[in-house]
């Protein structure tokens, strides 16, 4: 039975549809099936039920922000809770906020920071507002 790869899409053709339609289920079964073991072996979870339960958290959650949590620490709190919960689901450790300097006049709020071997920044996470969220 072929993968079902609903939602990946090769922007600029960097992989070809060949590559996804005859080669990727193929490259991707070893990585897969570790998955699978890992979980089995330390009764926990694979990667996409992790993930699938983030789902779970947001849609569980953002009844209260818009209902409950009425003070921007709250809603700040919630948020960094989900996006911990996604970090880790994808396999990202759980690192402290920091202010990285842009330029000499400019630091921007990262909440995550995941590092290359050589030190070069490889994913920034910044967390933003959304304005329906503010309450008057």
């Amino acid at each position: 039975m072929a993968m079902d790869l609903t939602g990946v899409d090769s922007h600029n053709e960097y992989y070809s549809k060949h590559y996804f339609a005859t080669i990727f289920e193929e490259n991707a079964a070893e990585t897969i099936a570790n998955w699978r073991l890992k979980a089995t072996e330390f009764k926990g979870q694979t990667p996409w039920a992790k993930f699938r339960d983030c789902a779970k958290l947001f849609l569980q959650g953002y009844g209260l922000v818009e209902s409950f949590l009425t003070t921007p620490e709250q809603k700040l709190e919630f948020v960094q809770n989900l996006a911990n919960h996604y970090l880790t689901s994808l396999g990202y450790p759980v690192n402290k906020p920091q202010y990285l300097e842009v330029t000499k006049t400019l630091f921007v709020p990262v909440f995550r920071e995941y590092l290359k071997a050589n030190g070069a920044p490889l994913l920034w996470v910044i967390l933003s507002d959304d304005a329906s969220f503010e309450t008057e």
